[in-house]
Parts: C-alpha cells; sequence; structure tokens
C-alpha cells in the first residue's frame, strides 16, 4: 500500500480526519496522515501492533471454485449455468476470509487443474482471492516432511503416536497472519507443450487405474483391512525408493551421522513407523475403498479426476479444519472404518452446502468483539464486502 487509505482516524498532528492504514503486516501495521504526511520527517514510525488471531484452514475443491466462478462470471455462467446459491455460498467464504476469520489455501492440484481448464485464468482469481497467497507445498515435499518426523521420532526411540503434524511443514506462509488490503497476481503461464503432456499422463493414469479397476472386480472379495494392507504395502514401497536418499541426507543434516545414515533408512523402512505419514494412511485407505467397492460390484470409475480428488485429500486433510469436496471422494472417505485414520477436518461434500453454510455462520458468530473491532480499524468497510464484481469490466463477449 503506497497512500494512506480509509479506514481514516483523526491525525494527531494535523487534526484532520486523515490518519490512515498505509500498510498492513503479520503482527502490525502503520498509519500515516494523507493531509499532513505525519510522521513522516519526524524520525519516528506510526506503528500498532495487532492481536494474535486463529484462523480455520478450510480447503474448497477445484470443482467448488468453479462453480463459484461461474456463478461470478456472466460469460461462464451462460455458457455452464449454475445455481444461484453458489454466490451466496461464495459470499459468506470471501467475507470470513476478509474478516480474517478463515484462509483457503490453493494447491497443486488447483494450479495444474486450471492450467488445462478453458477458464482456468478465472477460476486462478478466485482462489488467489480466498487464499490470499497461501499455499500448500506439493505433495512430494509435504510426504517427505511427514517421513522426516517420523523417522526422527524412530531414531530417537519415541512412539509414532508422539509425532505431531503442524501447518508449516505442509503451507507456504503462516495461516494467521493479518493480511494486506491489495493482492498482487500473476497470469497463468499456459506452455502448450506442459498442457499436452498434463492432459496425456493424466489420461494415461487413469487408463491405467481402470485397468485396475477392472482386476479388482475379477479377485474374490476381501474386506478393507486386506485391501488396505495391500495399499500400505505398496505405498511404502514407493516411499521408500522416492525418499530414501533425502531422508539419508536429513538425517547426516539432523544428528550428523554420515556412515550410518542409509543403514538406519533402511531399518526405518522396514519398520511400522513409515505407514503412519498421513498422507500414506489417507491415500491407501481411499484406494482401498475403491478397491473394495470394485471387488463388491462397483460398475466403472465416474471420471479422470479421481487421482487428482485423492492426491488433494490424502495431502491437505491432516491440516484443515474443514474441506468441502465432490461427492464422490467425501463418501469414500466416510466409509473408511473408525480408527483407521485419525484428523481434525470436518468433511463436507456438494451435497451438503447448507450444512457448510451453518458451519460457517457458526464461524461468524462466534468471533469476538474485540476481534471484529480490530477488524474494522484497520479495513475499510468496502474492503470488506464480498467481491462479487471480481469480472466486472472484463471482456464478456
Amino acid at each position: 500500500m503506497f497512500f494512506p487509505a480509509s479506514p481514516f482516524i483523526t491525525c494527531p498532528n494535523c487534526s484532520n480526519n486523515t490518519f490512515g492504514v498505509l500498510d498492513i503486516e503479520p503482527s502490525w501495521y502503520k498509519r500515516r496522515c494523507a493531509k499532513c504526511d505525519y510522521p513522516r520527517g519526524t524520525g519516528k514510525e506510526a506503528i500498532y501492533e495487532l492481536p494474535e488471531i486463529n484462523k480455520k484452514l478450510v480447503y474448497l475443491d477445484q470443482s467448488i471454485l468453479s462453480n463459484f466462478m461461474k456463478a461470478l462470471n456472466p460469460k461462464a455462467n451462460r455458457a455452464h449455468k449454475v445455481d444461484p446459491k453458489w454466490k451466496d455460498l461464495f459470499s459468506d467464504v470471501d467475507e470470513l476470509v476478509k474478516m480474517q476469520a478463515i484462509i483457503c489455501p490453493d494447491s497443486e492440484v488447483h494450479r495444474a487443474e486450471s492450467i488445462v481448464f478453458e477458464y482456468g485464468e478465472d477460476v486462478k482469481r478466485i482462489y488467489e482471492l480466498l487464499s490470499r497467497g497461501l499455499t500448500f507445498y506439493d505433495t512430494n515435499q509435504i510426504w517427505f516432511n511427514q517421513h522426516c518426523k517420523l523417522i526422527t521420532a524412530f531414531i530417537e526411540g519415541k512412539p509414532f503416536c508422539e509425532v505431531g503434524y503442524t501447518n508449516d511443514e505442509a503451507i507456504s506462509k503462516t495461516v494467521n497472519d493479518w493480511q494486506k488490503q491489495i493482492l498482487v497476481t500473476v497470469p497463468l503461464t499456459k506452455d502448450p507443450n506442459w498442457i499436452k503432456l498434463y492432459k496425456e499422463n493424466k489420461k494415461q493414469k487413469h487408463n491405467r487405474l481402470s485397468e485396475l479397476f477392472e482386476k479388482w472386480k475379477k479377485l474374490p472379495q476381501r474386506k478393507f483391512e486386506d485391501w488396505f494392507k495391500i495399499e500400505i504395502e505398496e505405498g511404502n514401497l514407493i516411499a521408500k525408493e522416492r525418499f530414501k536418499e533425502g531422508l539419508s541426507n536429513f538425517i547426516v543434516r539432523k544428528f550428523g551421522d554420515s556412515k550410518g545414515s542409509q543403514k538406519l533408512v533402511e531399518e526405518y523402512f522396514n519398520s511400522n513407523y513409515p505407514e503412519q505419514a498421513p498422507y500414506s494412511r489417507i491415500d491407501c485407505a481411499l484406494f482401498a475403498i475403491l478397491a473394495k467397492k470394485a471387488n463388491y460390484g462397483m460398475k466403472k470409475l465416474k471420471d479422470e479426476g479421481v487421482l487428482n480428488d485423492f492426491k488433494a485429500l490424502s495431502t491437505i486433510l491432516p491440516y484443515c479444519d474443514a474441506v468441502i469436496v465432490d461427492n464422490q471422494t467425501a463418501g469414500f472417505l466416510k466409509e473408511i472404518p473408525k480408527g483407521v485414520l485419525n484428523y481434525k477436518s470436518v468433511v463436507f461434500s456438494n451435497a451438503e452446502l447448507d450444512k457448510f453454510k451453518d458451519y460457517l455462520r457458526q464461524i461468524k458468530l462466534d468471533l469476538s468483539p474485540a476481534h471484529i473491532d480490530k477488524v474494522n480499524e484497520i479495513y475499510s468497510p468496502e474492503s470488506l464486502k464480498p467481491y462479487l464484481t471480481v469480472f466486472e469490466g472484463m471482456s464478456q463477449v
């Protein structure tokens, strides 16, 4: 922010109601007078500390963001008309983001799917508006970070149940920062060769999954526990191959043991610690449910997005307070037997929008008067309104 902006208060130097907000940082903000420029030239700064806040971390599936975009973008709405309820839901989410009550990080799945989507740039505007630049690391980085915590506990002789997972291993910035009023973004880079390769890879992966699905259908019926064990064993092999060198280097950096690091990694992957990685357990449990469904008569996979849906949910679920995903993925997750997974997040599906709205409404009701007063102290009334005109002025031809 380069010029003082609303909300204005009385300037302590010139007594005019022109002492505006110049900048907002994660834990403080700065004022300057729009008329006399106070306190510039005095050798002082008008800096005010901001209280700590505790935002809810809410993940929005790509389908949710797409419906938000279609509801707000006249051009997209003409081609893909959606229920007006999506505009109302966007208003609820956007308002709470601006009230510093929730934050909705974007992910690598959002970015990849947007690049290949007809209205990808418009979806990007929506997810960046609601994420405020907060983004999940890519899946491999988060999965590796989880294994770093687990192998540390393994080496130190601590039980894996005492390992805690925190946002700093999964998200690019601090969740509970106060946000600036201005958000700067850059356009999507649409490399035709990358797009072609992505689509081809997605198709190939779906074809391989379809073949596996048909194989599952023909096998003798098995219980969830049997499928889960198979998936966990396969997942551990993948993790070992993918992370063994990185974990060896991590051990050297953390413990200084350059000679025994590879042996420790081998011992770690021969233990029951690796299967406790949250990404592994969620991903394997989802595939175990899919295998069981095929095994018990599910006719076919519905679409090519199931792999991305599983990947996104397995990556972000351990860190969120709430997620809203497509009906199929939410249904799979709710079929996983109790005790297999341990996560705090409330899960909603597209079919549960009313419940999700109730969840958001309760967050708003729980905001303290002090929090609301502080928000009104540093953010202008106009900036707190839902941004329903985000696509206004764009070409709608």
